[in-house]
């Protein structure tokens, strides 16, 4: 209960911000939708918000394992988004696998030279030789944190140049 009233309260004030700001603002209106109307479109958005609930981590805890629930999740949005909003045709799959698995593919990566350099770090025991070389230069906080965020900074650097090409 602790993380969900707390959710829905940041959701509500958040809805009833956006409307104070558009009612004070003056913005623009949409159409106004018929209650028959809206009640269709209510019910086509079901479809793809039954996707949240198979993500969500009650449903998740209570009929699958974690990470079970977030491949039917995956598996929903798919046969959502194919056959019944049909926003995708099927030759569009080829590409779409493509970017999914691409972007996938830079994460995994990613987790696999991390855990590979903490594995390696871990056997030569580098956390505690780079402690006593900070250590070494100053006891002062700032002095310490000053060449991590340099490396912090330089690092986040190198990754985005890396994505652009």
């Amino acid at each position: 209960m602790a993380g969900v009233f707390p959710g829905l309260l940041l959701g509500f004030s958040l809805i009833v911000l956006c409307l104070v700001v558009a009612y004070r603002d003056k913005h623009p209106h949409g159409q106004t939708v018929a209650a028959k109307d809206a009640l269709r479109i209510t019910i086509d958005a079901a479809w793809g918000l039954v996707t949240l609930g198979h993500h969500s981590r009650r449903h998740s805890r209570r009929h699958f394992h974690g990470d079970r629930g977030r491949r039917v999740a995956c598996i929903w949005a798919f046969f959502v988004t194919m056959f019944i909003y049909r926003d995708y045709r099927w030759r569009d799959l080829p590409l779409l696998l493509h970017r999914t698995l691409r972007y996938r593919g830079d994460g995994a990566d990613l987790i696999a030279c991390a855990s590979s350099v903490g594995y390696v770090m871990a056997l030569t025991q580098m956390p505690s030789k780079m402690t006593a070389f900070f250590l070494s230069i100053s006891s002062n906080k700032y002095v310490i944190l000053f060449p991590d965020h340099i490396l912090l900074l330089y690092s986040a650097r190198w990754s985005t140049w890396r994505r652009r090409s």
